[in-house]
């Protein structure tokens, strides 16, 4: 026994030399399966930049207005790669501008005015359909509407852009969309405001060729 007990001692002391104890450390310590480097190609690196570089959309409504709120409203509504197929302005120069509208131009005036049939709250009180774009004033009268739930501006617009397209596909209209996405709204704030506006848009035919949606 005694012979025994050394042994034992002896084995322990081995046990926790400096090495031994280093040696189990590394051993624990030592991660198991380790990862390996996340390594970033030169594809990921540009698709990364590719869309960081990519232009934010700019929200075209103020944010936090009501727009079912009462009020006027000027709207423009343009034409998808500003194709010319709504009317064409004939008479610039001495002769006195005017609009021509096409069979789509047609279907867009139809509609736009039967808005005030489907929305009864709701007035259109100025409107020109030019050849790749319309300008309109519409007011809301919330009050107008009593009990029934009071539809926003872009319910509005979105229910007409539907329909026209629709209607403008029956009638052999072939491109994917009609109008571009969203619209430009303007919030009318006074009479002198309504007045300017009003006055651009029975401008807009005379001066077609210097508007920023005119292509050739």
């Amino acid at each position: 026994l005694p012979r025994l007990a050394k042994r034992l001692k002896r084995r322990a002391k081995r046990l926790r030399t400096p090495k031994a104890e280093t040696a189990l450390s590394k051993k624990i310590l030592k991660p198991l399966n380790p990862s390996p480097p996340i390594k970033q190609t030169e594809s990921s690196v540009w698709n990364l930049k590719m869309k960081n570089d990519l232009p934010k959309r700019k929200p075209n409504r103020l944010k936090g207005f009501d727009y079912s709120a009462s009020g006027a409203y000027f709207i423009t509504i343009c034409i998808q790669n500003k194709i010319q197929c709504l009317s064409k302005v004939v008479g610039r120069g001495l002769a006195p501008a005017e609009i021509q509208l096409t069979e789509y131009g047609k279907i867009a005036e139809e509609q736009l005015l039967s808005l005030e049939k489907r929305y009864s709250n709701i007035r259109i009180c100025e409107y020109v359909i030019m050849p790749n774009h319309i300008h309109l004033i519409l007011t809301i009268n919330k009050t107008a509407a009593g009990a029934s739930p009071c539809h926003t501006v872009s319910d509005i617009i979105c229910a007409y852009k539907s329909l026209t397209t629709r209607l403008c596909k029956q009638k052999g209209f072939n491109g994917n969309k009609l109008f571009q996405t969203s619209f430009y709204d303007h919030i009318i704030r006074d009479d002198e405001d309504y007045q300017i506006k009003c006055q651009y848009i029975d401008e807009n035919p005379i001066k077609w060729t210097e508007d920023e949606l005119y292509n050739s």
